[in-house]
């Protein structure tokens, strides 16, 4: 009997009840942090986890590339004010995809491309990472 109790969320009246209460927070536009995979619930935010299980060579690997382009972000003096809006955005955490969201809100047209080049030139002036000059999207420097 104590089997049976346990698994009260696999009978037909429980699951009836989800998909009604499902069906009413969404059209109240409720946010749910669970879906549903394979007939389990789990969390929708993988990404936190995915950096807590990361080891911690990795974590700090990151921790320092961060505090290192957040350095070099404010203390350059930027000709292009493009380049120093997108490298000080990307020390502050924002991905590429977030930065060119930015840069469109205030009335600026760039590619995800043309971000990531930026970021690409500068990590290599840097000294952070080193990229050829095609990678660079270059022809010369």
């Amino acid at each position: 009997m104590g089997c049976l109790m346990s698994k009260f969320y696999q009978t037909k009246r429980f699951k009836d009840l989800e998909r009604c209460w499902d069906k009413k927070l969404l059209d109240t536009g409720f946010a749910d942090a669970e879906r549903t995979k394979n007939g389990q619930r789990i969390l929708k935010q993988a990404s936190s986890n995915a950096y807590r299980s990361a080891n911690i060579q990795a974590r700090e690997t990151r921790a320092e590339y961060y505090r290192t382009i957040c350095y070099n972000a404010y203390r350059t003096t930027f000709v292009k004010p493009i380049d120093r809006l997108v490298m000080t955005m990307l020390a502050d955490g924002l991905t590429i995809r977030k930065i060119v969201g930015e840069l469109l809100r205030h009335g600026i047209k760039a590619h995800r491309m043309t971000v990531s080049f930026i970021i690409r030139r500068w990590e290599h002036r840097w000294g952070i990472r080193y990229w050829t000059l095609k990678e660079r999207n270059l022809k010369y420097e």
